[in-house]
């Protein structure tokens, strides 16, 4: 949506040419008038990257979209791309379709993501929740899977990975990318460009 792309928009030239955002008196004005807030503007200079802009900014993103819904800027308001509609990604794991209540979409990365607890509990696996550090612990058996919230390197098993998408917490649910959460549990993904499906074997 365009909202999303211009905060990642901005936030890559601030950090080539490290322009300076403009202001009256306190209020970051020029943000105000393109995004309806000062808050982009001022996540801006401190420096914080485009996923954290997103994931402190999403209240008002929202807010953003359901508004001009009116002038077809934005599809059904679920934040998917173009041809992943709701019923366009499926997740299938040891041949069985995943219940999932949120839609699965692919990020800006080309990553599908979906909501963690679904695909965890799809993997016999336990969820935890670090709300302080925001920090996402998936266990099964003695294999342990760490995840933060807007970060792109996760700890599996004592390992660190570096990943190329983050986690993200989207409409109060953690959304994670399926393909690190199942091959932290050691499980075979596969991507089937045909019928839009994950198809994800667990050993």
């Amino acid at each position: 949506n365009p909202a999303l792309t211009g905060i990642y928009a901005l936030t890559y030239a601030h950090g080539l040419n490290g322009f300076e955002v403009p202001k009256s008196g306190e209020t970051v004005v020029m943000f105000d008038k393109i995004m309806g807030t000062d808050k982009i503007g001022r996540f801006l200079e401190q420096g914080l990257s485009p996923q954290q802009i997103k994931a402190a900014y999403e209240p008002d993103l929202q807010r953003f979209m359901e508004e001009r819904k009116q002038y077809l800027l934005y599809g059904d308001g679920d934040g998917l791309l173009p041809g992943n509609d709701r019923e366009g990604i499926r997740i299938v794991v040891n041949g069985r379709v995943v219940p999932i209540d949120s839609a699965p979409y692919i990020d800006e990365h080309d990553r599908t993501m979906v909501p963690l607890r679904a695909i965890a509990e799809a993997l016999g696996a336990e969820v935890g929740w670090n709300g302080q550090a925001r920090v996402v612990t998936i266990q099964r058996d003695d294999q342990v899977s760490l995840f933060t919230i807007d970060s792109n390197t996760a700890v599996f098993s004592g390992v660190r990975v570096s990943m190329d998408t983050c986690p993200v917490i989207r409409n109060d649910r953690t959304i994670l990318p399926v393909r690190y959460v199942a091959e932290s549990l050691g499980a075979a993904v596969d991507w089937d460009q045909d019928t839009m499906t994950v198809n994800i074997e667990s050993v």
